[in-house]
């Protein structure tokens, strides 16, 4: 067996390590990607808007309820993009070329899309076998920055 040098053993088990190897393939994939997702500054996280949405239910005392529970596996998010693509369908009938923004539309037909939702909502419910309370309530509720602090501005926009 021929002799070999310290310096060659330690490249050896250096090459044959299977860390190593893994270190290779992230940067390998990383510079392929050339997003370097492990060191990446989130820029998506970055930068708050100055004005946010949800919405959520509330029961007759004020308390919220779970809706994936009560609806079938629905959740908030879920029933936020069906409020918000509702209102946007709504808005193109009535408000064509307009320009409004969800922002900009009036409290009156917020009430009304959030009283379809509801319904909607109350029905999945049921279906789910689940029904939700006697009075229910739909709230929405702004973030929005003031002062340099967020502050929410809640509303009930439909009871059923």
């Amino acid at each position: 067996m021929p002799e070999t040098s310290q310096g060659a053993r330690l490249a050896l088990r250096i090459a044959t390590h299977p860390l190593t190897w893994v270190g290779v393939f992230v940067l390998v994939t990383q510079i392929l990607r050339e997003r370097w997702y492990p060191f990446s500054h989130f820029p998506m996280y970055s930068d708050f808007t100055p004005k946010e949405d949800y919405i959520f239910l509330q029961d007759a005392e004020g308390r919220a309820l779970p809706m994936p529970s009560l609806i079938g596996g629905m959740t908030a998010s879920k029933v936020n993009k069906m409020f918000h693509n509702r209102l946007m369908e709504v808005l193109k009938k009535r408000y064509k070329g307009k320009g409004m923004k969800i922002a900009d539309v009036p409290e009156s037909l917020e009430r009304e899309v959030a009283g379809e939702i509801l319904d909607k909502v109350h029905r999945l419910a049921k279906n789910s076998g689940t029904p939700l309370p006697e009075k229910t309530a739909f709230v929405h509720v702004w973030i929005i920055r003031e002062d340099g602090k967020f502050v929410r501005h809640p509303r009930v926009l439909a009871v059923q």
